[in-house]
C-alpha cells in the first residue's frame, strides 16, 4: 500500500513571467517567460525518487544541489539547506526550528546553475508564516541574503525596505534600497522588488507566477519549453547588460566602491577556492 510520504505533497511548479523596469537615465523596460521550482525542502527525498529528470545532488536534467544555496558553515563540510536556513534564521534570533520551509528558485540544468534569485518560505507547525529570506545572487559567485520576519507580515506578504550594499548590476549603484513584497506563493503569487534612490524609484523587478502540480508530465513539458532555463536566464542578463552599455549607460566595475559591497557569501565551490588558497575567510563584509 502506497503511504502519503511517499507523494509530493507541498512542492509544485510555477510558470512564470518576469518584467523590468528602469526609469532612471534612460526608460527601459523588458518581459520574458519562465518557469520556478516550488521544493518544499523535506520532500526532496520523494521528489529525487518519483520524478524521472529532477534529482537531489545527481546529475539530471534538472538538479538540486545543495552547494547552490546558502552555506554559512567555514568548515568546508557540505551541509543541507534546511540545515543551513535553520542556522541563519537563529541568527537571526529565532530559535524555532520552522516546520516546513519552501524555496523557490531555478534549478541546475544539465550541469549549469544561475538563479538572479531565490525565495524562501519559513512556517510553524499550524502553517503560519515565519518569516522570508530572499537569497540574491550575482554573475561573479557571490549572493546576499536578506531576511523579513513576522513584524514584516501583513495581508499575505512580506513588506520591508532594506540598504541593498550588493554589487547586481553594474548599472546601479550600490547603495540604493531594496524595497521588498514578497507574497506566500498559493495558486499564484507576486514578488517585486524595487531600487529606490534618495526615495525614488528607479528600477523594478517583478515576478508573476500561476501554480501547476510538479508531475514527470509538466516537467517534459517544461523541459521542451525551456530546454536551458539557467543559460536562458544569464543569455538574458549580458544581452540587456549590452544594450544599456551600448547606450551609453554609466556603469560600475566589480572592483569599485568594495566597502558598498557587504555581508557577501561566496557559493560552495568558490568558498573552497579560497580554502585552497589559504585564505582565512569566505565571508567579507
Amino acid at each position: 500500500m502506497t503511504t502519503k510520504e511517499e507523494h509530493i505533497i507541498n512542492s509544485s511548479l510555477y510558470e512564470c513571467e518576469v518584467f523590468h523596469s528602469r526609469t532612471e537615465k534612460i526608460h527601459r523596460s523588458f518581459r520574458y517567460k519562465s518557469f520556478l521550482f516550488s521544493i518544499d525542502l523535506d520532500e526532496l527525498p520523494v521528489i529525487s525518487k518519483t520524478l524521472w529528470f529532477v534529482s537531489h545532488n545527481r546529475f539530471n536534467y534538472f538538479n538540486f544541489r545543495d552547494r547552490d544555496h546558502l552555506q554559512l558553515t567555514t568548515s568546508g563540510e557540505l551541509k543541507g539547506v534546511r540545515f543551513q536556513v535553520e542556522q541563519f534564521l537563529q541568527e537571526q534570533g529565532i530559535h524555532q526550528p520552522p516546520a516546513k520551509i519552501i524555496l523557490l528558485t531555478n534549478l541546475c540544468t544539465l550541469g549549469y546553475q544561475f538563479n538572479p534569485v531565490s525565495f524562501y518560505y519559513c512556517f510553524d507547525e499550524e502553517n503560519k508564516p515565519l518569516g522570508s529570506i530572499a537569497e540574491v545572487n550575482n554573475t561573479y559567485g557571490e549572493m546576499k541574503l536578506f531576511y523579513l520576519g513576522k513584524d514584516n507580515y501583513c495581508n499575505g506578504k512580506f513588506s520591508d525596505r532594506k540598504k541593498k550594499h550588493f554589487y547586481v548590476s553594474p548599472f546601479i549603484q550600490h547603495d540604493v534600497d531594496f524595497d521588498f513584497e514578497l507574497s506566500i506563493p498559493g495558486k499564484v503569487f507576486f514578488n517585486k522588488i524595487d531600487d529606490y534612490k534618495d526615495g525614488k524609484r528607479i528600477f523594478t523587478a517583478s515576478l508573476r507566477g500561476k501554480q501547476l502540480v510538479l508531475n514527470n508530465r509538466n516537467v517534459i513539458r517544461f523541459m521542451l519549453r525551456f530546454p536551458v532555463i539557467t543559460l536562458q536566464v544569464i543569455f538574458l542578463i549580458h544581452y540587456q547588460a549590452l544594450k544599456l552599455y551600448l547606450k551609453g549607460i554609466p556603469y560600475f566595475r566589480k572592483n569599485e566602491h568594495l566597502d558598498l559591497q557587504q555581508d557577501r557569501l561566496k557559493k560552495y565551490e568558490e568558498k573552497n577556492k579560497l580554502t585552497d588558497k589559504n585564505l582565512s575567510t569566505w565571508k567579507t563584509r
